[in-house]
């Protein structure tokens, strides 16, 4: 079973890329996908000049336009959705396949991220193996998702350029709309509550507050990918119900509800 290594990597991360390489294996290759503002960006490091490594250029901003540049030069059976600041350990490799090899139908596979020694988890992660029913049921992020190639490429399945971080006007939520639509498209999912990949640990104190007219505006778009035309009513009970958190942090629900609904009808109208 041959396993790629999307690697979404922007400007200098190009550098830091080379870290996530592991020492060659026949059934691992990496399919490195560097967006770049400037050309001084549009390089390959001696480190990536490898035989089990691909690089393609983007020029522009765009995390999903860049992990669907990597998705469209995946060439083997199991994919991995990797960043430029992640590391993996060839145990790690083992144990995502060891799952597609154990469950032949499944589509998508889930995992943990591992944190540094001494660091907290990265998540409260469930302790059990669960189908995913639903995008909202666990909080996924995408270096914690792996799928079959074919699947993906079969259904037409890519993330929605309109999410992400760099895309034009919404702030995140790219993982919960590709889940969204690999569900809609009868794909399996699986979440296993194994360790596939390590990440530095971000505390509740270094993320950015969620009430913020960004993520906020993300909110709405991605409430109505979930729940459509309803997502206006929705709008409403909301900024109700976070109307003492948002007073608390200086902002109103009057301009939450504006910024929601500017996502809702951002994604309704595009």
């Amino acid at each position: 079973m041959k396993v790629n290594i999307l690697i979404s990597s922007c400007d200098e991360g190009i550098e830091r890329a080379c870290n996530v390489l592991l020492p060659e294996r026949n059934d691992v290759s990496y399919k490195i996908s560097q967006q770049y503002t400037s050309e001084r960006y549009r390089y390959i490091p001696d480190e990536l000049k490898r035989s089990d490594v691909e690089v393609s250029f983007l020029e522009g901003r765009g995390l999903s336009r860049n992990r669907n540049n990597s998705i469209r030069m995946a060439d083997g059976d199991i994919a991995i959705i990797a960043d430029d600041d992640v590391t993996y350990r060839d145990s790690d490799i083992d144990t995502v396949i060891n799952v597609y090899v154990d469950n032949p139908s499944l589509d998508i596979a889930c995992f943990r991220i591992r944190t540094s020694d001494g660091d907290p988890e990265y998540k409260n992660y469930p302790n059990d193996i669960a189908l995913i029913k639903r995008a909202g049921q666990l909080n996924i992020s995408s270096v914690e998702m792996t799928f079959r190639v074919a699947s993906i490429r079969n259904k037409g399945l890519l993330f929605d350029e309109r999410f992400g971080i760099g895309s034009k006007y919404l702030a995140g939520g790219e993982e919960f709309v590709f889940l969204t639509h690999a569900l809609r498209k009868g794909l399996t999912a699986k979440y296993f509550p194994y360790y596939i990949v390590q990440h530095p640990y971000m505390s509740t104190g270094n993320r950015m507050n969620r009430n913020t007219p960004e993520l906020v505006r993300t909110f709405g778009a991605v409430t109505y990918i979930q729940m459509g035309p309803l997502a206006v009513v929705s709008a409403f009970k909301k900024a109700f119900c976070r109307r003492k958190e948002l007073k608390s942090s200086g902002r109103s629900s009057f301009s939450f509800l504006r910024n929601f609904l500017q996502g809702v009808f951002y994604i309704m109208f595009s």
